[in-house]
């Protein structure tokens, strides 16, 4: 397994003596605001000065701050988290196309589909006919145990800082936004040598609303953490990691693939020990095609 990536681009990690004011912790707030607005705001159209209220900040001061925080403009933000939500609409198959387009703020399929191939190298109706989550389908035994490529290595402990994250698992990147937010307003991105998501209860089995997630950044340093951040320990030991290449809305499939179909046919069972998933490229910076994850799943050795 390849050495923990650095998640975020240059100008989230070392913005510059002029990107933003001295006293970043000031904006933790506005930040954490403005990201719960934008997200619960999705279906609406992107109003730049309603933004600037929430943050209760000038609109040129705004969207300065938000840029130099996150990495990217509000607009941009908006686009890539519609977009992510897209691609699980399409891979649940059931909104039609025309549907999903409006909730992502186009007007019509035809800009919405030159819009999602620019990000998923495929088009809405290309990507829910043939996208990576139609690979597999059903647990029988004619799928390939080769489908993924999985490896059973030793993994070392890994420190996490991060926020607990509650409900759908398919939100926790509004727990991401916030935590990126929090993280760079205290000025702890310099530490930051990954990220991951670690899940704690099968969706399969538990209600929506009870599942626990945690969405954290890999640091050496456990002693960085304050209210809201907390920190927790991975475990090290033998692990199998499945590497997956694509949009984040094919990782249920492989989930599936790997416990219904590779556990079987090698003969190896789970430790009592929650998986995590190790995300090492920036969603800001790749297309959704070009993401590269690891799940990292405990087994017995």
């Amino acid at each position: 397994m390849p050495q923990d990536q650095t998640f975020f681009s240059k100008a989230v990690v070392d913005p510059g003596p002029s990107a933003v004011p001295s006293n970043w912790s000031a904006y933790e707030k506005r930040i954490e605001r403005v990201t719960a607005y934008i997200h619960e705001h999705l279906d609406e159209p992107l109003d730049l000065d309603r933004l600037a209220e929430v943050a209760c900040l000038s609109r040129f001061h705004w969207h300065r701050i938000y840029r130099a925080i996150q990495g990217e403009t509000a607009a941009q933000t908006l686009k890539r988290v519609r977009m992510t939500r897209a691609g699980f609409e399409l891979a649940e198959g059931k909104l039609p196309l025309s549907a999903i387009a409006l909730r992502s703020g186009y007007p019509n399929t035809r800009s919405f589909s030159r819009a999602f191939a620019d990000i998923y190298g495929v088009t809405p109706g290309a990507y829910r006919d043939a996208g990576g989550h139609t690979h597999y389908a059903k647990p029988d035994k004619t799928v390939s145990s080769t489908m993924y490529d999985v490896t059973v290595e030793t993994l070392p402990e890994r420190h996490v800082l991060g926020l607990i994250h509650e409900g759908s698992y398919q939100r926790i990147g509004e727990t991401f936004e916030k935590l990126v937010g929090v993280a760079a307003t205290r000025g702890l991105m310099p530490h930051v040598r990954g990220m991951v998501g670690v899940y704690y209860d099968d969706p399969m089995a538990t209600p929506e609303k009870e599942l626990r997630s945690h969405a954290g950044f890999l640091v050496e340093d456990d002693t960085l953490a304050s209210p809201p951040l907390g920190t927790e320990t991975l475990e090290g030991g033998s692990y199998a990691v499945l590497t997956m290449k694509g949009p984040y809305s094919d990782l249920p499939a492989a989930y599936d693939w790997f416990y219904s179909v590779w556990l079987k046919e090698n003969n190896h069972t789970v430790r009592a020990v929650p998986p995590y998933e190790n995300y090492l490229n920036n969603p800001r910076e790749v297309p959704a095609s070009e993401l590269v994850t690891h799940i990292c799943v405990p087994v017995e050795a």
